[in-house]
């Protein structure tokens, strides 16, 4: 498996010029290859080299990971030069932005390392039950955060090195409000059907109810914390583009010291077992993301807060009033399906969520949102590979 990191470090640098020249579509398949990798190999390796087979299989995901992008690597005529200068300034900046990066990456890790040392001294299947609640969680900040983010670095990190407040400004915003548009619903959507989710997608074979619920428990605290860590990667990234790679760090480290005082509190003297672990991330994210705000408040002075503010708040109620239709759905649909099925669960589950999703929509039609156009204009400039 140590064959991974060589092969990502390729693709990552692959990727980094990619996303300099605009080029997403490519950069975004990647990922999807590495699992698809690791999915093959469990399941047709692992019957021929037994355990080995799955190392195999992230081996090759690496390497799929980097051959989907060389050809457009190709295309966009970038070529390295035979340059290892230790004194080029460009080289010597880059090591200076990158060190404040490296420990901010650290501090996730941390994070993580943290809540799983306290969570071995919980009931067993703490952990499990807690990475598996946070995986989930995981997918819609994936997805939207850390995709608008990637995609909106390259332009801000222009507009800001040009002088291009008005661009910069523009950017900042639009981008800030389609992660609020999307994050938010995911949010409400992600608490009400909570214990839906977890058992259509973990409510088998040897997995109890008992860990069917706290599982759920679990990932409805982390749900209350979708928005901030939707939004963490974008702020992040706003001020890497302006080159200050240290005030992140500063409150990442903050957050971390938040989610430690908390981790103890809501599982040593609050008795909220494992649940009290996503309790604690949440509040360490939200601590994160206000810090954020003020910082880029007091730096970005040319940015309307007031406008973003006004947003957010207009898509917490829409996102509520879907939120209880989706509630409502549910009981409307019990009747007619078997919930003891994993069959007729997903569908009560999917037609629960597609009325959400439906009255969603429908508010932001009949309110005349801009963010629903411009997440249209924003998966068309995705899909052609090309620059907005």
């Amino acid at each position: 498996m140590l064959l991974s990191p060589l092969l990502f470090a390729f693709s990552s640098v692959i990727g980094g010029v990619l996303n300099s020249f605009g080029r997403f579509f490519v950069y975004s398949l990647a990922p999807i290859l590495y699992n698809l990798g690791i999915i093959c190999g469990a399941l047709y390796l692992v019957p021929i080299w037994g355990l080995s087979g799955l190392a195999w299989g992230v081996v090759f995901g690496a390497m799929a990971h980097l051959l989907v992008q060389l050809p457009t690597f190709i295309r966009v005529g970038f070529r390295p030069m035979k340059i290892f200068n230790l004194k080029d300034p460009d080289f010597r900046r880059m090591i200076y932005l990158m060190l404040p990066v490296t420990l901010g990456l650290a501090a996730t890790q941390i994070n993580f390392l943290i809540d799983n040392i306290i969570g071995s001294t919980l009931q067993e299947g703490s952990i499990a039950v807690f990475n598996l609640a946070n995986n989930i969680a995981g997918f819609p900040v994936g997805l939207v955060g850390i995709s608008f983010a990637v995609s909106c670095f390259p332009l801000l990190s222009y507009a800001y090195n040009h002088q291009k407040h008005k661009v910069f400004s523009d950017s900042f915003t639009k981008t800030f409000n389609l992660i609020v548009y999307l994050m938010v619903p995911a949010m409400v959507f992600a608490l009400i059907l909570r214990a839906q989710i977890v058992r259509i997608l973990l409510g088998a074979g040897l997995f109890s109810v008992t860990n069917t619920i706290w599982t759920s428990r679990t990932l409805g605290y982390f749900a209350m914390g979708l928005i901030a860590q939707g939004l963490i990667p974008f702020l992040v990234r706003s001020f890497y583009a302006t080159s200050n790679t240290r005030t992140p760090v500063k409150i990442a480290f903050l957050a971390v010291a938040a989610n430690i005082i908390f981790s103890i509190l809501f599982t040593k003297v609050f008795d909220f077992k494992v649940a009290g672990l996503a309790i604690s991330s949440t509040i360490a994210a939200f601590v994160n993301l206000f810090f954020l705000l003020v910082c880029l408040k007091e730096r970005f002075t040319f940015i309307n807060f007031n406008t973003i503010l006004l947003a957010t708040a207009k898509y917490f109620v829409f996102s509520i009033i879907a939120g209880l239709m989706i509630y409502k759905g549910l009981y409307w649909m019990e009747p007619y399906v078997d919930t003891l099925t994993t069959i007729g669960l997903a569908i009560q589950t999917g037609i629960a969520a597609l009325v959400g999703v439906f009255s969603y929509l429908l508010l932001s039609a009949l309110f005349k949102s801009s963010e629903a156009e411009r997440l249209l204009n924003v998966f068309n400039v995705v899909f052609r590979g090309g620059k907005k």
